[in-house]
């Protein structure tokens, strides 16, 4: 094979597989219920919300079930680590009915010194998601 044909081809290849890694990484926002989150992707069918800009100021969060993006359905799985640490202004916290949610991270709400009601439905248990150093402040 000719050495220009090869160095095209290899061309080739490194693009398509920049593009790809760049579209899997791009962070996703959407909005539900009128508050607007950041989402990133975990797989092709799965999102989770991660670290939220330090600006949000919705007093009332709400975690949907799935989000749409580019005429793809994900579902909503993970709230990350950190996701909503430090946030003064957030006071409820109110999850989907059909909520997706398996896991939410250690610190996921650290610092949420307003936060003072959470709404999960009847399908989602606070022992199945929520970590230890997390759950000791919702203990009942």
């Amino acid at each position: 094979m000719e050495r220009s044909t090869l160095l095209l081809r290899l061309s080739l290849i490194i693009t398509i597989l920049t593009s790809f890694l760049f579209s899997w990484a791009q962070p996703i926002y959407y909005k539900s219920q009128g508050c607007t989150l950041l989402y990133q992707k975990i797989d092709e069918n799965n999102v989770e919300i991660t670290k939220q800009n330090t600006t949000l100021k919705e007093k009332t969060i709400y975690i949907p079930a799935e989000i749409s993006y580019n005429d793809t359905t994900y579902y909503v799985t993970k709230i990350a680590e950190n996701a909503f640490s430090g946030n003064i202004y957030v006071n409820e916290i109110i999850f989907d009915h059909n909520c997706n949610i398996q896991n939410i991270e250690d610190g996921a709400f650290a610092g949420c010194s307003s936060l003072t009601d959470i709404k999960l439905p009847a399908t989602i248990t606070v022992s199945k998601v929520l970590t230890p150093a997390w759950t000791n402040r919702f203990a009942t």
